[in-house]
Formats: C-alpha cells, structure tokens, sequence
C-alpha cells in the first residue's frame, strides 16, 4: 500500500447546499503538476448499499470491501488515474464517512477527489444529476459504477467516442449472465437499439450494460431533477424509445461486477490465477513469518503481516489478510481469511470467508459458502453447514437445524452483543 499521509489532511466545513445533498472538497496537500490535454473527468457511483454482499457489507460500503491487500476502490481510482483522469467525484451514501476517510483528497493518487453525499437515494442516473445541479460541467465525464473491475482502457473508450460525435455511450461487455444485467442490441454503426433491463430470458452470451458510461451534460438536460432515476431501468429504455441516439461500445477486456458473494469470490480467483491484472492489487508476497510462502503456489495470497503456523494447510485460491492468524493444524482451503482475523488451532475453512477481527475457535468448521461477518465469534467445534451467512458482531455458540416453517437460509443460535462496538479495519485491509 503506498503511504496514508494524506489522511491526516484537517477536512474543511462542508458546503451545505441544502438538506438532503452537500458537496465536500478536502483540499490535498500539495497542487499537482501540468494537466495534459486529454484529462478527463469521472463520477464514481459508491452509494448502494451493497445487500447482495451481505454480511460483508454489514459495517462498510461495497466499494471498501478488501479484494487481496486493498479495497475495490482503490484498483477503481488507480485504473482511472492510470487512464488519464484527475478529477473524480464520489457520489457517497451508504458508510460515506469511511469513503470519504479512505480517499481523502486524492493526493496519494495524484488525482483530485471531491464528494456528493445524498441523504435520500437517488439512483444511478439522479445522483449524477444532482452532482451536476451542484457543480455544473461543460464537458463531457465518464461515469462508473463503484462495484465493478476491469482492465478495460477508459481512455480509450473515452475518445473512441469523442471520435464519433457521441453524445452519450455505454460500455458493454460479453455475459454469460445476461439476466443479471441489462441487455443491449447495437446496430451496425454502434447505436442502441433496444435495452432490456435482467431478462427473465436472453441469449447466452450477450452484451450487457457495465455501469460505465460517456455522458455529454446536455444529454441529462432534459430528465428531471431532484428525482429518484436510474440508468438502466428508466434512463437508457426512455432514449430507446425517443430514438435519441446513444452508443453502446463493445469491449473484449476483462470486466466483472462484485455484487453478489459468489462475483466477489469468483473475482479473487481470477486475480490470483491472473486471469486479470487490475491496477492497485498487490498479487503475492513471496515469505510470511520471514520464511518462502508455505503454499507454495502462486495461486494464494498471504499478506507479509500475518501469522500463519508452521503446520497449518493453506490450500489453492485462498486469501490471508493483514495480522490475520492461522493456528496449528488449521486448514484453509479455496477461503478468504481478512484482516486480524484469527482462525484458532484445528479449525477448517472450506470455500469460506471470514471478515475483519472475527474468531473462528479451535476445532470448528466452516463448510462450502458460509460466510461470516465482521468481528463474529464461532464457537469451539462448532459446525456451520454449507451457505450459513452470519451478521456482524454474531457469537455462534450451537447450530440448530432449519425448522419448517422457516424458509430462506440457516439459523443458528446465536447470542448477539447489542452493545459490541464497532471496530474500524485499518484501511489497508
């Protein structure tokens, strides 16, 4: 991780614009040198509230959830900066205190970064235009969505259509999902001919929208204002259907989307496998407790800080946070182990994650797709069946088995500490 200095910058008064939006400028620390000529402009969309990634995002937004050794936004901010943008807005909601602490001005990437927070959702398309109400631009931005990784070169999409006039565009990639998106037919010459948003049914693969997109502010002039809107689900079909034309730019690059448990896993895997190489992510230290990696494989991630011992099992595909702990005869396997994490003696982790400061106790077992969220105790020898996701702050001392009237996941008996406060990761997690 490069330095956090920036963080210490004092935050100035917010300008209050009114009562439900502000815009907030932290001042970085020192003026960046010369723009170029093609600098450009970004509106990074980090407000969900991200409960498909539940509980992982039970005590912070999407956008911070750890990917190896840093978060999803800062592989997003490091690519655009990479690509030639220095101006980002944050369009913050949901945690938008701990985006703005992690980001701070910008100044560690050398970009300048300020921040919409909306206090009631506006959606994808009204926040951008609340973002314009407060702060009008001239030229056009590129708007991304801050759950998504690529390696696809923004400055070329950018210019690409610069080069044919447009006006507004959306940068598709190919889906072997297509119900989990929005669809997009092209004609001939790239423009939109028709936009579906997650059909029950589609051709596989097929081209969907990725939640990024070229947008010229006149385009928006025309929607209203101060109003709940969405891209995908209003936006893009209305222009369809006043046949105002808008591109969509294919894309071979790499592109996925974290918005669901087994996405974000499957992301991991394509990072350490390096199926993708994304700006910001760190891939392998090659020692842990001063000694050579005890995987041996170059599809693990352990962090330099952690503890892991020396008869513990760390299996392929599996992610070892910063000061996490593995004991003695622990095993993990195809798992995501994050930050001051402790995972006791004899303990087994199958396809599992375990988030910030929780303790998997000795001899216990987590199973195919349990989940557990941040600061969780599992008890000794306690067995979560496949699926079990917990919420944050949740000591599991027994499992019980699903009655029949209740549907919809496990339950476990649980005890959970009302009071438990709540631990801050270090943002290098």
């Amino acid at each position: 991780m490069t330095s956090r200095t920036d963080l210490a910058c004092p935050r100035p008064p917010c300008q209050t614009m009114d009562r439900e939006y502000f815009l907030v400028t932290i001042a970085p620390l020192k003026q960046h040198k010369g723009r170029r000529s093609n600098d450009m402009e970004a509106m990074i969309l980090v407000g969900g509230r991200g409960t498909r990634l539940e509980p992982l995002t039970d005590t912070r937004p999407k956008p911070l959830v750890a990917l190896l050794n840093a978060p999803i936004l800062e592989s997003i901010i490091q690519h655009l900066k990479d690509e030639g943008v220095d101006r980002i807005t944050l369009l913050t909601g949901y945690h938008a205190d701990d985006l703005r602490q992690y980001a701070g001005s910008g100044n560690r990437w050398g970009v300048t970064v300020e921040y919409l927070q909306e206090r009631t959702p506006l959606g994808t398309a009204g926040s951008v235009i609340r973002a314009l109400d407060l702060k009008p631009r001239q030229d056009p931005f590129l708007v991304v969505s801050g759950d998504g990784l690529t390696n696809i070169s923004f400055a070329h999409f950018y210019h690409q259509c610069q080069a044919q006039s447009a006006h507004a565009a959306i940068l598709l990639a190919q889906s072997v999902e297509p119900q989990r998106y929005g669809v997009v037919h092209t004609d001939a010459h790239g423009y939109v001919r028709s936009f579906e948003e997650k059909p029950t049914h589609a051709p596989t693969p097929a081209w969907i929208n990725t939640g990024i997109y070229y947008i010229d502010p006149r385009q928006l002039a025309t929607l209203p204002h101060n109003t709940p809107l969405d891209f995908g689900r209003q936006v893009f079909p209305r222009w369809v259907a006043e046949q105002r034309p808008f591109l969509g730019i294919r894309s071979e690059g790499y592109w996925t989307d974290i918005g669901t448990i087994q996405s974000y896993h499957q992301a991991i895997d394509d990072i350490l496998d390096e199926t993708v190489l994304l700006a910001g992510v760190i891939r392998y230290p090659v020692n842990v407790n001063g000694q050579p990696n005890p995987a041996g494989r170059a599809t693990v991630y352990i962090d330099p800080t952690a503890h892991i011992s020396p008869r513990a099992t760390i299996g392929p595909y599996s992610v070892i946070g910063p000061h996490a702990y593995v004991g003695d005869r622990a095993r993990i396997d195809h798992s995501i182990v994050r930050a001051y994490a402790r995972i006791e003696a004899g303990a087994s982790l199958q396809n599992a994650i375990v988030a910030e400061h929780s303790i998997v106790s000795v001899n216990a077992t987590l199973s195919d797709g349990v989940v557990i969220g941040e600061a969780c105790q599992i008890g000794e020898s306690v067995h979560l069946p496949p699926d079990t996701h917990l919420p944050a702050f949740t000591t599991c001392t027994t499992f019980e088995s699903m009655r029949p009237q209740e549907a919809g996941g496990n339950h476990v008996a649980i005890h959970v500490s009302a009071s438990a406060p709540v631990l801050h990761t270090p943002q290098s997690a």
